[in-house]
Formats: C-alpha cells, sequence, structure tokens
C-alpha cells in the first residue's frame, strides 16, 4: 500500500515521526513500534524515517530527548513566574511532570525506562535531562530558602519529593490505582476496573494535586516539629539528583 503523504519537509517530517512514535508506545506498547509501521502510519516511503534515524534504538532516544525539552520548557515558565511563591511553583512543577505523564505516556515510560538507559545516553539526551533535573532542582532550592532549611534538607527534601512525584506519576499512568474523588485512591487490582485512561485526565489531576498537597503537609510538619527533615532520618545524606555545576 503507498504511504498517505510524501510532500512532508525534514523539519516537519521529524517531527511528525517523532510524536506518532511516541503515540505508538503509548497505545499498542514499545514492541508494536517498527520503522516499517512508523513510515506507514506517518504516510512516507520505508525509507524516510532512516534520513533522520539510523535506526529504532535512536529514534527512542530522540523522542526522550524531546520529551526532556517539553518539560524543561514547562518548569521554566513555572520558576520564572514571580506572581506565586516558591511553594506554589514547587508544586505545580511537580503536577506538570504527572499531567506529562499521563498525556504522554510514551515518551514518559521512555524518558524514565530501561530502554533508554542500557543504551549509550548521546551528550544531547543527558545534556536535555539535565537541564530538566536542574530546573526542578531551582525549585526545591528557592523553597528551601525561603523557610530557611538546611543545606542538607535540600538534598534529601530533593530526592522525597522526586520519588512521590514520580511514584505516584507512574501509579497513574500504568491504571494501578484507583481514584475515587480527590482524595481516595486503592490498589486498582482489589476493583473491577478494567485500566482505561480514557476520559479520566481531569480526575487523575484532581487526585493528585490533593495527593502532593497531603505528602507536603506531612513532611512540612516534620520540618517544623523537628527542625529538619535530616533529623528524622538516620541514613546518610543524598546528594542532590543531579550535578548543578
Amino acid at each position: 500500500m503507498e504511504p498517505k503523504n510524501k510532500s512532508q519537509n525534514g523539519g516537519s517530517l521529524r517531527s511528525k515521526l517523532l510524536t506518532t512514535a511516541a503515540d505508538i508506545i503509548s497505545r499498542q506498547g514499545l514492541k508494536k513500534l517498527t520503522m516499517r509501521a512508523l513510515s506507514y502510519q506517518v504516510g512516507v516511503s520505508r525509507t524516510a524515517p532512516y534520513r533522520h534515524f539510523k535506526n529504532k534504538d535512536a529514534l527512542l532516544l530522540a523522542i526522550a530527548e524531546q520529551g526532556f525539552n517539553e518539560l524543561t520548557v514547562r518548569y521554566q515558565k513555572i520558576n520564572r513566574d514571580t506572581s506565586i511563591d516558591s511553594f506554589s511553583r514547587l508544586q505545580n512543577i511537580g503536577l506538570v511532570y504527572i499531567e506529562f505523564a499521563i498525556k504522554n505516556p510514551g515518551a514518559y515510560k521512555l524518558m524514565f525506562g530501561h530502554e533508554i538507559t542500557q543504551h549509550h545516553r548521546p551528550a544531547k539526551l543527558r545534556s536535555a535531562a539535565k537541564e530538566t533535573f536542574n530546573e526542578y532542582l531551582a525549585a526545591v532550592k528557592a523553597f528551601q530558602e525561603d523557610i530557611n532549611m538546611t543545606s542538607d534538607d535540600y538534598a534529601i527534601l530533593s530526592n522525597y519529593s522526586w520519588a512521590a512525584v514520580h511514584g505516584l506519576a507512574t501509579l497513574l499512568v500504568d491504571g494501578q490505582i484507583h481514584v475515587s474523588g480527590k482524595k481516595y485512591g486503592m490498589p486498582t487490582l482489589l476493583t473491577d476496573d478494567k485500566l482505561n485512561m480514557i476520559g479520566k485526565t481531569q480526575s487523575m489531576m484532581a487526585f493528585a494535586k490533593q495527593t502532593l498537597t497531603n505528602f507536603w503537609d506531612v513532611v512540612l510538619s516534620g520540618v517544623y516539629s523537628k527542625g529538619s527533615i535530616a533529623s528524622t532520618s538516620s541514613q546518610s545524606l543524598s546528594p542532590p539528583l543531579v550535578d548543578s555545576s
């Protein structure tokens, strides 16, 4: 069968290939993504994708890189919003992370999955990921300074908050948590629900917002009652997620 459209220029074709490939992964899974299937879906010749990506692995790395770039842009917009306080910025960055995961599950799973880490990570991908996490760390740092937390707390808080946000995002994307209203969630396995995220973004985001609010309430209550996060743990401090140098 002939491809649908052969008239796309290089820049728009590359973008279309990335978007379509991520969509195939989201809907059908990584194994269903082949260069041949992608070319047919986009409507180009079978050789067209190879003008932009050496092979499937190169395509996957590019999807992840684009995902980090998109997250960075959103993080920068939040971090530069002086109309809200540092806590709101940190909260919003967590919500943007979760929203991105829900709306782009294919790209999200690649960005934080073993398919990427088991391969050589090119400099452009590493740079994109570092920029994303440094924007996240900047939000944590600003919040830490506003409430007079120690530098040790900053290191721990960076890890705590990312673990909470990423864990919640993954549970929602994988359909492993059944959302009932804004406050309650339970393992989907214990319900009669089938995995279906269609039309549920709004309810999942409302649940995510309430859950993150509860998380921060617990964390901050520990800070104010004991003086620091570090004092609640006997473990040695972990370094920040990304070297900010």
